[in-house]
């Protein structure tokens, strides 16, 4: 099963319906994981990185939403965001600002957003944010893709990335496999690989066994990115990140 990032934002739990609409509420924080494209003379990708956030300290009231954005390695100061929540259609857009986003460097912040969703079992949260960040530092221009999952309690546990092993058995594919343990038992397998030429991920679902190993062989060459992350009965869990070696 193959398909685009963008199919995969339209479509919750990433291979359903579309979701219905309905009055959506942000959680208070969400776990953000994905993959950040480098221009460094601002027109040629010049690297591409997987990188972790958090989104806290999550409101919305009024069709306005604010919320503090953290990175989750090293020291940094929290990054202060206001913007709009459309709670009919999730649409969630803040305002350009500055701060320390990747690094100790300052950034212009241009543009930071995305589509929320209340993935099944249904209940009127936005228990998952498929989104961008776009930022500048002097020339340099930074484009980046993530998922965001809500710390909730009925989200499923992550992978466990020790148990997770990447190969090439020959060229042009890329073989994933988790031992058991990696994932809840029988739970969808979702993995996301990013190419440094093409601005979406490729999108392909597998399936864990019941003692929760799993193996997906998928098309990938070496130095790919891939985000890798469990469903279970329509919720998914955070996602780890590895890479094509």
């Amino acid at each position: 099963m193959r398909r685009t990032f963008v199919v995969c934002l339209l479509l919750a739990g990433c291979g359903g319906d579309p979701p219905s609409i309905r009055t959506l509420t942000l959680a208070e924080t969400y776990d953000l994981s994905g993959v950040r494209r480098d221009f460094a003379d601002g027109l040629t990708v010049s690297a591409q990185r997987t990188f972790t956030l958090t989104l806290d300290g999550v409101l919305d009231s009024g069709g306005m939403a604010r919320a503090t954005l953290v990175r989750t390695e090293g020291q940094s100061t929290p990054i202060e965001l206001m913007g709009s929540f459309d709670t009919s259609d999730g649409r969630l857009t803040f305002m350009p600002t500055t701060g320390a986003v990747w690094s100790d460097r300052i950034h212009v912040v241009d543009g930071i957003g995305g589509n929320a969703f209340d993935a099944s079992p249904k209940d009127g949260l936005a228990n998952e944010i498929v989104g961008f960040i776009q930022t500048s530092s002097g020339a340099a221009q930074y484009e980046a893709s993530f998922l965001a999952v809500a710390r909730t309690d009925t989200r499923p546990a992550g992978l466990d990335a020790s148990r997770v092993t990447v190969s090439i058995p020959e060229l042009g594919r890329v073989l994933i496999e988790g031992s058991a343990g990696t994932a809840p038992g029988s739970a969808g397998i979702e993995v996301f690989r990013h190419q440094m030429i093409e601005r979406e991920a490729d999108f392909t679902l597998h399936q864990a066994l019941d003692d929760g190993s799993f193996s997906a062989d998928i098309e990938g060459f070496s130095g790919e990115l891939l985000i890798l992350r469990a469903r279970v009965a329509g919720r998914a869990g955070p996602s780890i990140s590895t890479s094509v070696p």
